[in-house]
């Protein structure tokens, strides 16, 4: 009840951060871009959507036609994200699940990771240490932006105040005056 089921072998994987099941017989790790299928499974439809409600429970939540997309996360700072079937058609519902790693946070693993090369990297450092600018970092799952959001916080002032805004919190800098906030999407009534 309290485990992750057919996905415990890919938590317990150190090298596995990103999930994605299309249902319940395709579960697939995403690479950046690539994907890979992982030839694990439910035995069915049922037990697939079981597992979501289970997992959804644990955190005070459910998916329903009215509320048809869940994201969320853990304490321990697992991410996820559902998605009704009426809204993905006969193959939902969706599930995603990102897995934090500790990664080396630095300059040079923007360069050895071929995020930016390193007259980007240097540049947007060199913005950071100015303390006069505000940055919004955007981009589909897996390009690197918290990557880089957390390289990039290696250059904060030890007196300067961050504000990290996140539709999922996951940056974590540990500063002394970071504060971290979450944005909300309105609710069934439009309230939010």
């Amino acid at each position: 009840l309290l485990g992750w089921g057919v996905l415990q072998p890919l938590v317990d994987n150190p090298e596995v951060t990103d999930i994605h099941v299309y249902d319940y017989k395709t579960v697939v790790l995403q690479r950046g871009k690539f994907s890979e299928t992982t030839g694990l499974h439910w035995p069915n439809h049922e037990a697939y959507t079981s597992f979501i409600d289970r997992v959804l429970f644990r955190l005070g939540k459910s998916i329903s036609t009215q509320q048809h997309t869940v994201d969320a996360s853990f304490p321990d700072g697992k991410r996820m994200c559902c998605v009704h079937e009426s809204v993905c058609g006969s193959r939902g519902p969706f599930f995603t699940m990102r897995v934090p790693r500790v990664q080396e946070a630095t300059l040079e693993s923007l360069v050895a990771y071929q995020v930016a090369p390193p007259l980007i990297v240097n540049y947007l450092a060199a913005l950071v240490r100015t303390c006069e600018h505000t940055y919004m970092v955007a981009g589909e799952t897996g390009t690197g932006k918290t990557t880089l959001m957390r390289c990039l916080g290696t250059q904060f002032k030890a007196d300067e105040s961050i504000i990290g805004v996140e539709d999922t919190p996951e940056l974590n800098y540990q500063h002394p005056y970071y504060r971290s906030l979450v944005s909300r999407s309105a609710n069934t009534e439009g309230v939010g």
